[in-house]
């Protein structure tokens, strides 16, 4: 009996030994995971909307026809590289504005862009970004959904 206790004693000391390297590793890798980039991200242009406070939330999408409403449409390049761009704001029917601009990597453009619905079928306002050149797609877009009610609520 002696025996068997010795080798259950002796396979109990390499097991919690093993587990004990395996513990430790873990914890290393995940400290190294924590201080170590993973690597480059992917390249990246980023569209993006903001009410006139700064949040991205409470847009003016309720509007009656000749009412006025205001977004901030901003461009970010991540690309690595410097781009240039161009910002074209429309009704499904009817530009509203153009914009071109160039922006190196890591930097932002934004603008205030006014927005009038002169009827109820323009109930989107769409925002284009082209990249380098205008060509039929865009390169990012983003819809802002209107409801233009004939009177006011």
């Amino acid at each position: 009996m002696g025996v068997v206790s010795s080798s259950e004693s002796r396979f109990e000391q390499i097991a919690t030994r093993l587990l004990a390297v395996t513990l430790l590793l873990a914890i290393l890798g995940s400290i190294l995971l924590a201080l170590v980039p993973l690597g480059p991200t992917e390249p990246n242009t980023e569209l993006y909307l903001v009410n006139m406070d700064g949040t991205a939330a409470g847009y003016q999408t309720e509007l009656t026809p000749g009412e006025t409403g205001q977004v901030v449409a901003g461009v970010r390049n991540d690309e690595g590289q410097t781009h240039s761009y161009t910002l074209v704001t429309r009704f499904p029917n009817r530009e509203i504005d153009r914009s071109s601009f160039t922006l190196g990597y890591g930097e932002s453009w934004n603008t205030t862009v006014e927005y009038t619905p002169q009827s109820v079928d323009e109930d989107q306002v769409v925002f284009e970004l082209h990249r380098d050149s205008i060509s039929n797609e865009p390169y990012r877009y983003t819809v802002l959904e209107l409801s233009v009610n004939t009177s006011s609520t």
